[in-house]
């Protein structure tokens, strides 16, 4: 399994993020158990890690790993996740997440 370090050492198993939601100039992470963590970097800067990784950007403020969505809803641009989450999808990144879940 891959795993990222959030900090210096925080690291933890890929799979187990669900989303990284921006906060001016902090990013909560979301974990499969109900955990939150907030790190104190932009979500920029955590978008060069998290997109090698397979994570999309699906919003200015959100960061999705694409193994936990279970619905999207086009009419609403939003994405439904586990753990009761939701992200916003915004109009100019709508069609790359398309792409991402028909593979």
């Amino acid at each position: 399994m891959k795993t990222v370090n959030i900090l210096r050492r925080k690291t933890c198993f890929v799979s187990d993020i669900i989303l990284l939601k921006s906060d001016a100039n902090y990013t909560h992470v979301f974990f499969r158990d109900g955990k939150q963590l907030t790190v104190a970097k932009t979500l920029k800067k955590m978008e060069a890690t998290f997109s090698e990784l397979g994570f999309i950007r699906t919003h200015k403020s959100y960061i999705v790993n694409p193994t936990h969505i279970l619905k999207y809803y086009e009419v609403d641009s939003e994405i439904q996740l586990t753990k009761n989450l939701k992200a916003a999808v915004s109009r100019r990144r709508k069609d790359a997440l398309e792409q991402v879940l028909q593979n």
